[in-house]
């Protein structure tokens, strides 16, 4: 009796160690891709929370809901960011002159989609 493997054995361990190759070559691109991805949006985030903070640093009767400030676009890597403000008064007459709400919108293309992150704030004119 001999002790090596028949061929039913060896095409059966090659086409199961071909599977596994193609399987994990196949998990890289997607999980580079997945990494942009969440990076992309990290950036649009830290954007939006960078005009927020503008936004806040100013005194309310600086920001005007008739023409709100406008931002230049972000570029990071090949990405370009576009921001986007709009300031409107709080829905309730009572409050408006003490309210407004800024909304800041960073739109950017990725893999040929059009992502967008949205960030809204309130800013106040009550004194402390």
């Amino acid at each position: 009796m001999r002790g090596g493997f028949t061929l039913l054995e060896t095409i059966f361990a090659s086409v199961l160690f071909g599977f596994i190759i193609l399987f994990i070559a196949n998990l890289y691109p997607s999980s580079i891709v997945a990494v942009r991805r969440g990076e992309t949006q990290i950036i649009a985030d830290n954007c939006a929370q960078a005009i927020l903070e503008d936004l806040r640093s100013r005194s309310f009767y600086n920001v005007s809901t008739l023409s709100p400030p406008a931002y230049e676009k972000w570029t990071y890597g090949e990405t370009d960011f576009t921001p986007t403000v709009e300031i409107a008064y709080e829905s309730d007459a009572s409050l408006e002159p003490y309210l407004k709400i800024a909304t800041v919108t960073v739109t950017w293309d990725f893999q040929r989609r059009t992502n967008k992150v949205v960030h809204t704030m309130y800013l106040h004119n009550v004194t402390r």
